[in-house]
């Protein structure tokens, strides 16, 4: 049986899926590729400044709560092979379940600071606490600049990068372990 945590992720995502393919039933989706570009762009410009300057200052101030990214990206990874389908499925349920409503209310800075934290909850524990901020931080951004361009630009800008960072991610070799690292 899978932990808790992973059972309620389904059924929300899940939920999400119905909530979206409802909306959509009602308002077609509208995509604009400039922004899916953006969304992307977004999304590689958000993890570099993350991984570039922010993580090491984190890394300073709190050494012993050091993040370590092969882990975090193999357990991704093997997760997204062991249910690839269920996954990729299910991923446009997170648009549903939190994006539908926003639109719904209005997406202004305060409905997207509500949004964005509960979004990034939903990946808690499964990622660290300081990835989830960064989650937040660009569902935030995702709110208020591209979701204002069509429910379908998110969507189709969220496969796309998790496809490029799943392909990516199967791409990378594991790391080497040396002899001296296996015998200490």
């Amino acid at each position: 049986m899978p932990p808790f945590e992973a059972t309620w992720k389904l059924w929300a995502k899940g939920l999400g899926l119905v909530i979206l393919v409802a909306h959509l039933w009602h308002y077609p989706p509208t995509i604009e590729w400039a922004w899916v570009a953006a969304y992307f762009g977004l999304g590689i410009s958000v993890g570099f400044a993350f991984r570039l300057f922010l993580n090491p200052i984190i890394d300073r101030l709190l050494p012993s709560q050091k993040l370590d990214f092969e882990a975090i990206a193999g357990h991704r990874l093997q997760q997204a092979r062991r249910n690839r389908w269920l996954e990729a499925l299910l991923l446009p349920g997170e648009d549903g379940l939190f994006f539908v409503p926003l639109l719904l209310v209005g997406s202004n800075w305060l409905t997207a600071g509500v949004v964005a934290p509960l979004y990034a909850a939903m990946h808690y524990p499964e990622f660290p606490l300081r990835l989830c901020v960064v989650k937040a931080v660009f569902i935030y951004l995702i709110a208020l600049l591209i979701l204002p361009h069509g429910l379908g630009t998110v969507i189709v800008g969220h496969l796309l990068l998790d496809t490029v960072g799943y392909l990516l991610w199967r791409s990378t070799p594991p790391p080497v372990r040396s002899a001296s690292a296996d015998n200490s």
